[in-house]
């Protein structure tokens, strides 16, 4: 019970809260950045930031989300740029948090004993600091805009794959209809952040020949609905 409890606290506790430190530490110093390129353009002199709200964006173009989590930060600090950083910074801790879950669930379901799930704790944390802290998500994290559009992409896509995750795995009724549930509102909420939104379908598929169904056409066929669910709602947004 007690290694049960220790590896609770290091997993879903501990865990999370030094991914999120360390990220906090790394790019603090571009929290105090002012506003640069398209930031400008979209922040500064998109002047409907100052009276739309979530009523008036939501859906109203492919790319609501950003614009309406402008109008939050507007209404925060107005043209500071810092409280948009923390921002971008929390969704950037948020899509790292979804992706060593989604890593270290996804790794549980290989029925052969291999590296990856022998080192599933492992490899997901290394991956995971990988993504947080690599120079590429410079972009993501320090330009306002894109940490709006790419960020949050990001996160909703590792959202929707979680999601199905626990979905496949669940042998409830209610438990398959609230992760089902989950997933749905994520993508549909994914198509109101960036354009590249539309390869999550395309994930959750890959995801699930190669973890869930490990190859199997006979239980791949099971979720051949999941996938025109998926496909087709992106699709049509």
């Amino acid at each position: 019970m007690q290694s049960n409890n220790q590896s609770f606290l290091s997993t879903y506790i501990i865990t999370p809260i030094l991914l999120a430190v360390t990220t906090l530490i790394v790019y603090w110093p571009s929290l105090q950045y002012g506003f640069q390129f398209d930031d400008i353009n979209n922040i500064q002199k998109f002047f409907n930031i100052r009276h739309w709200g979530l009523a008036k964006l939501f859906f109203n173009d492919p790319r609501w989300m950003g614009t309406w989590l402008n109008t939050i930060n507007y209404r925060l600090s107005e043209f500071n740029p810092y409280s948009y950083r923390v921002l971008n910074v929390t969704i950037h801790i948020a899509a790292a948090i979804c992706i060593f879950y989604t890593l270290l669930y996804a790794f549980s379901f290989l029925k052969k004993k291999s590296f990856a799930r022998t080192h599933a704790y492992t490899v997901s944390l290394i991956t995971t600091i990988l993504f947080l802290l690599h120079p590429v998500q410079t972009q993501t994290v320090s330009y306002i805009i894109q940490g709006r559009l790419e960020g949050l992409a990001s996160l909703f896509t590792m959202g929707v794959v979680l999601s199905f995750l626990h979905f496949a795995r669940a042998q409830e009724w209610y438990k398959k209809s609230l992760y089902g549930a989950l997933g749905i509102a994520l993508l549909l909420l994914g198509c109101g952040t960036k354009e590249i939104f539309i390869v999550t379908p395309f994930m959750v598929l890959l995801v699930d020949w190669f973890f869930v169904c490990q190859g199997e056409w006979k239980e791949f066929k099971k979720h051949w609905w999941v996938h025109l669910v998926t496909f087709g709602l992106v699709g049509g947004m």
